[in-house]
């Protein structure tokens, strides 16, 4: 059981109106850019392999995908899509093309690997972008293909030519690039497909990992624009106390004065680091966005609209292991529905 330290714990929220996306985004109204969306992953012996570039080395390349796909899966706005999942090399369905369903997406995810054998898995980056085409020309509307791959090439081929035939093939569609190239010659035929269509949004599938406000911004960027959007940045709790001071209660009303014309329900969530107890940041969660909740009743928003809820330490969004990520995970978040 981990010990109490008595210091100040910072709670998370300070709430600001804003229309960048520099930081963490909840839309409360948020409009579709895309009707139909693919994931078309690389699934070759190169991304069984640990992602190295330069002095940072993460895990298995498939296995970073993954955890993209799942976050952007957990993070997408009920919009309806018609959504699917394939593979490259070799070519697969792994989600045949369907209406939306998170559940359905995360079970798909689940049953890639991350272990098959390096050898004799060539990489047909531009047999792969050929063999989606005629798919591509069934989704409906405005579609996004999301390219997940390192970028390796060796075999078949030309993908920058594929990708152009593509385009030809499917006006409509734009094709996102999330590299996870850790060598020159994967950024280049990367670099090349995204020189294709000024509307691709390229980036490295390391930061969107590692870092929310670039996630948040990939896929706002890629599937909805926001109206409004909410800034989360930092409020203090004094030690195991849910009282907001002076400062905290200005941000609310801020907040509160533009809640006011939304709808809907709204979710206060209370998130805690793991310093203490599972028991005691449970109860701290809880008594936070309990407060909270309290003080945008008090500013006029209907008590019926807001719904408190305590994760406790089970929601990291940082890491633990560092002050500054014990801090970002000391947080209270607001949610739409």
């Amino acid at each position: 059981m981990r010990l109490l330290k008595s210091f100040v714990l910072a709670a998370a929220m300070m709430l600001a109106i804003s229309t960048t996306a520099q930081a963490q985004q909840l839309c409360a109204n948020p409009t579709a850019k895309v009707d139909s969306f693919d994931f078309l992953v690389d699934y070759s012996g190169s991304m069984m392999m640990h992602y190295r570039d330069g002095n940072i080395v993460g895990p298995e390349k498939m296995e970073m995908a993954k955890n993209i796909m799942l976050t952007v899966n957990s993070k997408l706005a009920p919009i309806s899509y018609t959504a699917g999942i394939h593979t490259f090399s070799p070519f697969e369905e792994v989600l045949p093309f369907g209406p939306y369903n998170k559940d359905l997406f995360a079970a798909a995810v689940s049953t890639l690997r991350s272990d098959w054998d390096t050898f004799y898995r060539m990489t047909a980056m531009g047999d792969g972008i050929y063999e989606f085409s005629p798919l591509a020309q069934s989704m409906p509307g405005r579609s996004a293909i999301i390219l997940v791959s390192d970028g390796m090439s060796n075999r078949g081929t030309n993908p920058v030519e594929q990708a152009r035939a593509l385009y030809a093939a499917n006006p409509s569609a734009v094709m996102h690039i999330v590299s996870l190239a850790d060598s020159a010659e994967g950024k280049a035929y990367l670099d090349q497909i995204a020189a294709l269509n000024p509307n691709t949004v390229y980036v490295s599938g390391f930061e969107i990992l590692n870092n929310e406000q670039a996630m948040d911004k990939f896929i706002s960027d890629v599937f909805y624009s926001c109206g409004e959007v909410i800034v989360l940045r930092s409020v203090q709790f004094a030690f195991d106390s849910a009282a907001l001071d002076a400062t905290a209660q200005g941000i609310l009303r801020e907040a509160a004065s533009m809640l006011r014309n939304q709808s809907g329900t709204i979710y206060v969530d209370g998130h805690t680091c793991d310093i203490g107890s599972e028991q005691y940041n449970q109860r701290l969660s809880e008594r936070r966005a309990n407060s909270v909740r309290n003080f945008l009743i008090e500013q006029g928003i209907p008590a019926n609209r807001l719904i408190a809820r305590g994760f406790g330490e089970t929601h990291p969004k940082y890491s633990n292991s560092t002050e500054e990520g014990r801090r970002l995970n000391r947080r209270v978040e607001l949610s739409f529905e």
